[in-house]
């Protein structure tokens, strides 16, 4: 056997090409879809907030926080962030304005996606 030993690539074996335009619609889709199920949470948020369940707040803030940056929503996510910033910095007086900025991010976004299509 010779030293190295040849490598020989098949680019035939390919399978189609990737079409980018479907695979860039499909991760808006996925993205409008994620925006419309964080209605749900941001209903939870508020209702924890008004039962003064700042723990409540926080984790579900923590929640959104990270499904929003896998999601590749970072205006969303780094609104979230800042819920969860406000309880650790024991700031609870801000919490109620920081979920109102939670709210208009993800009713921007929605918004935008909206105008798009």
């Amino acid at each position: 056997m010779p030293y190295p030993p040849s490598i020989s690539l098949d680019t035939t074996a390919c399978a189609a090409p990737i079409d980018c335009c479907r695979s860039l619609e499909t991760a808006q889709d996925l993205v409008a879809l994620f925006l419309q199920s964080t209605a749900q949470d941001l209903v939870e948020l508020d209702r924890a907030l008004a039962r003064g369940d700042i723990l409540k707040v926080a984790s579900m803030a923590h929640r959104l926080k990270n499904s929003a940056a896998a999601a590749g929503v970072e205006e969303l996510s780094q609104a979230a962030a800042r819920i969860e910033a406000c309880y650790r910095r024991g700031s609870f007086e801000l919490l109620p304005s920081e979920v109102e900025a939670l709210h208009r991010v993800q009713a921007a976004m929605l918004e935008n996606r909206s105008q798009a299509c």
